[in-house]
C-alpha cells in the first residue's frame, strides 16, 4: 500500500479516490466521500480540497470532481470504516507521519525541512493549532453512532478535559446553548450537531426535553473545544479552578 502525498493548496494531501479504492468500499466514490464529509463534519479547505478535473468522463462531457484529503482526514477515513482494510489505511498514515518527523541527517535536508515548516506555519496556522489534538478528539472511534447525552460525550471523549457542568457552562459562554436552560441554539440544530427532543422519562407526569449530541456533533464540538483550549488557555485554567 502506498499513497502519493502531495501539496494541494498548501495542504499535504492524498487522493480520496485512492483511499476509497484501497478500502474496497462497495459504495460508489461520490456517495461515499460526500457521506463521510457530512457525517463527520470535515471542513473544506481545511480537511479536504475539492477540485474539478478538466477531463471528460464520458460522451456526456461531464467533468470529474476530485477530493484531496489531509493526512489527518485520511487516518479518520480509515478508522471509521471499521474494517481490516480501514485499519491498514489508518496505520499507513500513522507510519507516514512518524517517518516525516525523522531528524534530517544533512544540512540541505534540514534547511529544506525548515523551509517547509515555515511555509506550513504561515499558511495553515489554524489547522496546526488543532492538528495533533484532532486525533485525540476522535479518540479511536469514541464518536458514537446515533445521539448521546452531553454527559456521556464528555465522559467518553478524551479531548474534553473538564466535567459535564463545566462543559455546559462552556457551551453557554460560546452561544451554543441558551443561558437560562440547556436548549440548543437553532444553528447547532440546523447543522446537525445537537438535538432537542422529548425524552422517554417523565417528571411529575410531564415529558421533558433532553439535549443530545449527534455523531457529527461529537467530532465538531471536540474540534471547537480544542480550538478554544489553544486560544484561551488562561480562561480555561480559571474555569477549572
Amino acid at each position: 500500500m502506498k499513497f502519493e502525498i502531495q501539496t494541494v493548496k498548501n495542504i499535504e494531501s492524498v487522493s480520496a479516490r485512492d483511499i476509497h479504492s484501497e478500502l474496497e468500499s462497495k459504495k460508489d466514490f461520490s456517495s461515499w466521500i460526500k457521506m463521510r464529509i457530512e457525517k463527520y463534519g470535515f471542513v473544506e479547505n481545511q480537511d479536504f480540497i475539492k477540485l474539478t478535473q478538466k477531463v471528460e468522463l464520458s460522451s456526456t462531457g461531464q467533468n470529474a470532481i476530485e477530493y484531496y484529503v489531509s493526512t489527518d482526514m485520511g487516518k479518520m477515513l480509515g478508522m471509521v470504516e471499521n474494517t481490516e482494510k480501514g485499519r491498514e489505511v489508518r496505520q499507513y498514515f500513522i507510519d507516514a507521519e512518524k517517518n516525516n518527523h525523522q531528524i534530517p541527517q544533512t544540512l540541505p535536508d534540514a534547511l529544506r525541512a525548515y523551509a517547509i515548516e515555515v511555509e506550513k506555519n504561515e499558511t495553515l496556522i489554524e489547522s496546526i493549532k488543532i492538528k495533533n489534538d484532532l486525533i485525540i478528539a476522535s479518540n479511536e472511534a469514541n464518536i458514537k453512532e446515533g445521539e448521546i447525552s452531553i454527559r456521556e460525550f464528555v465522559k467518553t471523549n478524551d479531548a474534553i478535559n473538564i466535567g459535564g457542568n463545566k462543559f455546559f457552562e462552556w457551551m453557554r459562554n460560546n452561544n451554543i446553548i441558551f443561558k437560562d436552560d440547556r436548549k440548543p441554539k437553532q444553528p447547532y440544530v440546523d447543522n446537525g450537531w445537537l438535538t432537542w427532543k422529548f425524552s422517554k422519562e417523565e417528571i411529575n407526569g410531564q415529558k421533558r426535553r433532553e439535549l443530545k449530541v449527534t455523531s457529527r456533533g461529537q467530532l465538531s464540538l471536540a474540534k471547537k473545544f480544542m480550538k478554544f483550549r489553544y486560544e484561551n488557555l488562561e480562561l480555561l485554567q480559571n474555569a477549572l479552578k
